[in-house]
């Protein structure tokens, strides 16, 4: 398994640290965002080939940076992975869909699953 650019993408400054750090000792680079105007920036001067964004942020949340980064990458440039708190439910997967999102994971138990997800890719 090669490294992937990964960019993580949450308001939650534990979580970006302790998350960021987990996925940089398996081999990966990666930089973070705190908020979605950061996050934009960042993918398009960096180009991450992951972008794990938060479903819930100020001012503005991961659907709005999904739907902005889709319309900049296509699919097979830069996946798009959600990452909520709560279990995702038939409203949000909709959601999560027509933003552009590729996977989603929940953060208590997601990381397994987007290691398989880095794996797989």
């Amino acid at each position: 398994l090669s490294g992937r650019r990964i960019l993580v993408v949450d308001d939650n400054a534990a979580l970006l640290a302790s998350l960021s750090a987990v996925l940089r000792e398996a081999g990966h680079e990666v930089k973070t965002a705190a908020d979605g105007a950061e996050a934009l920036a960042l993918a398009q001067s960096w180009k991450p080939d992951f972008v794990l964004l938060d479903a819930q942020m100020p001012r503005m949340n991961g659907f709005e940076v999904a739907r902005q980064l889709r319309t900049l990458f296509p699919q097979g440039v830069m996946k798009l992975v959600l990452m909520s708190g709560s279990p995702l439910d038939e409203t949000t997967s909709r959601g999560a869909e027509r933003a552009g999102f590729d996977h989603y994971i929940d953060k208590i138990h997601g990381f397994a699953a987007f290691e398989k997800l880095l794996r797989d890719a």
